[in-house]
């Protein structure tokens, strides 16, 4: 995968994943940073045909319907496709990747939901939902 990616934000508040994704009673994503990389840009190759689970969820803070990757070994979220993005954009967590935490977000989103203990990324753009 190519890092030149569209859009770097930080979520920090984000989604709680539950039971129904075989995650536990609940695990509650925070302060992920996520970069946005264009469709083409994204490559997937694993050593598995299986490894990957795709789940379409509804229940979401925009109200749109999303796509998610998740790892069927571990559980972690690789990637979520917005239904606004209409499969031309990936949203991939960037801990996931090669130097990904040496990116500054230039956005923080559901920063309604920040924990008290985070503070703000210094000099980003803070949205108290998701972008538009």
């Amino acid at each position: 995968m190519r890092l030149n990616s569209r859009a770097l934000l930080c979520s920090v508040g984000g989604a709680t994943l539950g039971p129904g994704l075989g995650l536990g009673p609940g695990l509650n994503i925070t302060n992920t940073p996520i970069g946005k990389f264009t469709a083409q840009d994204v490559k997937v190759s694993t050593t598995a045909e299986d490894a990957i689970t795709k789940y379409s969820l509804s229940d979401t803070s925009s109200g749109s319907s999303k796509e998610k990757g998740f790892c069927r070994t571990c559980g972690c979220t690789l990637w979520t496709i917005p239904a606004a993005a209409k499969g031309k954009f990936y949203m991939i967590r960037l801990p996931l990747l090669d130097g990904g935490l040496n990116f500054q977000p230039a956005n923080e989103i559901f920063v309604r939901n920040r924990p008290t203990w985070v503070e703000p990324v210094k000099d980003a753009g803070q949205w108290d939902e998701m972008r538009k």
